[in-house]
């Protein structure tokens, strides 16, 4: 017997020599609904082989008789014993008509967010169950990064990762892998029986991470940038005092400087002047209410490829460099330039994000540095991003 599959292994034309005329001859012909249960009503004809006496013969299925040759969908075994009518996956019993297992699948655990009783992801057109198991790519993709030799140890991150013990890498849930390292300082936590700590030991290992990590830069910029707003607007506040006010203008005006915002930096010099400088506090107030705008800008490799792409309402320049000074990220490689300017932070954003779909991520097989998006999935639609 020899069989035609599709790509998900599902048996469509069984096929074997007719022992009578040495000719090829259809014993049975399939197809299926996606999940699996088969059509009927046409091309139902199921041959089987037939002993007379000494002779085999190839002829059809009498009514109600059973074969031994029964595999069909995903390759496995069409049951219809005392009519059940399901398919016997390896580890469970499958039913075509619901497109759900019988049984709780026993890894279902590994992957809290997918019903334990799904077929195939939910998407049998892609995904084939054959085991009734956790996806067999995620294991093999285990099995192929794990070391030989010697036990490795893979932790579920409960979001429907595996994560490597060293920490070297992960496989999600559909088999891909994504390698990454990185050694951070060592950091020394001391408890102490009795009395209450405003810290515990995860919090501060967080922090830690979050201050040490080279994948959390964009977070200590995001965070550093608000800091600095804050100590700026009190600088405000004081630059309106009589006499004292031109030292805080002063700084007000270096800090502006250095961050690259050099219209504030000249506004708060402006500040400075005697008398005159009056009237401009009086328009650095409004200088300040007035909504700021953005610049997008990416990054290219050596070959011209886009591998970063992000925002800024300071001198993109200054940002540019920060890039280059964030050495282990990659970013520090890139070339970059500005490619829209004088947006909303509304609009950047929706940008941004649309550039991050179009190229992909890098830890989802995309090609940007980008860490997350710029704009949650879930509000994708309220702005219009495909």
């Amino acid at each position: 017997m020899f069989n035609f599959t599709d790509h998900l292994g599902n048996i469509r034309l069984s096929y074997s020599k007719d022992p009578a005329t040495n000719v090829l001859k259809i014993i049975e012909e399939n197809h299926y609904y996606p999940f699996g249960l088969k059509h009927s009503g046409y091309n139902s004809d199921k041959m089987m082989y037939s002993k007379e006496g000494s002779t085999v013969k190839i002829k059809p299925v009498p009514p109600l008789f059973v074969t031994s040759y029964s595999e069909k969908y995903n390759g496995q075994s069409w049951e219809t014993d005392l009519g059940i009518n399901i398919t016997a996956m390896d580890y469970r019993q499958y039913d075509n008509a619901l497109g759900r297992f019988y049984g709780v699948d026993v890894l279902a655990e590994l992957m809290p967010s997918i019903t334990p009783n799904h077929f195939g992801f939910n998407n049998p057109v892609f995904w084939s169950d054959p085991s009734g198991l956790i996806s067999q790519k995620s294991i093999q993709s285990m099995w192929d990064n794990s070391a030989e030799n010697a036990s490795t140890t893979w932790y579920n991150d409960g979001a429907d990762n595996f994560d490597k013990e060293d920490g070297s890498g992960s496989v999600n849930r559909d088999g891909d892998y994504f390698e990454y390292s990185e050694a951070l300082p060592n950091v020394n936590v001391q408890r102490h029986k009795g009395g209450l700590l405003k810290y515990n030991s995860g919090d501060i290992v967080e922090g830690h991470v979050y201050n040490n990590g080279k994948y959390y830069q964009g977070w200590r910029d995001k965070r550093s940038s608000k800091q600095l707003d804050v100590f700026q607007s009190g600088l405000d506040g004081f630059g309106n005092v009589p006499v004292l006010g031109e030292a805080f203008d002063f700084t007000n005006g270096v800090v502006s400087g250095l961050r690259g915002n050099y219209g504030e930096a000249g506004v708060n010099f402006a500040c400075m002047i005697p008398i005159g400088g009056n009237f401009v506090s009086g328009g650095k107030i409004i200088y300040k209410n007035t909504p700021k705008v953005y610049d997008v800008y990416h990054g290219l490799d050596a070959s011209g490829a886009i591998k970063y792409v992000g925002i800024t309402s300071r001198n993109p320049l200054v940002r540019f460099s920060e890039h280059a000074g964030s050495i282990g990220t990659g970013r520090e490689l890139l070339r970059y330039d500005v490619i829209s300017s004088g947006l909303t932070k509304q609009q950047a954003r929706v940008l941004e994000q649309t550039i991050i779909n179009t190229h992909g991520l890098e830890k989802n097989g995309g090609q940007l540095l980008n860490r997350i998006n710029s704009i949650a999935p879930k509000n994708w639609e309220k702005f219009g991003i495909n």
